[in-house]
């Protein structure tokens, strides 16, 4: 049985806030990515930062110690309109 938070494994993220209202936020150079897995009885989320040249990844944050996940608009994404 899949679960919600795996569905939205790759979903493009624009800003993350913590509890301390300190924030992280895509930019020119850095990526940020919702990653999600299940391990049968429970999944592992993160928000994955990335090298946007590179796409290496720098750092990700537990989805349990974030406060806010704000979600790339459609049509901010780089794909938004192809193939239709």
């Amino acid at each position: 049985m899949s679960s919600y938070g795996v569905k939205l494994d790759g979903k493009p993220v624009d800003r993350i806030i913590f509890p301390d209202n300190t924030n992280i936020a895509a930019s020119r150079e850095r990526v940020l990515e919702y990653e999600c897995v299940n391990h049968g009885d429970h999944d592992e989320c993160w928000i994955v930062e990335k090298d946007r040249e590179t796409q290496a990844e720098t750092a990700r944050h537990n989805i349990r110690f974030i406060s806010d996940i704000y979600w790339t608009p459609e049509e901010a994404k780089p794909d938004a309109g192809k193939g239709e």
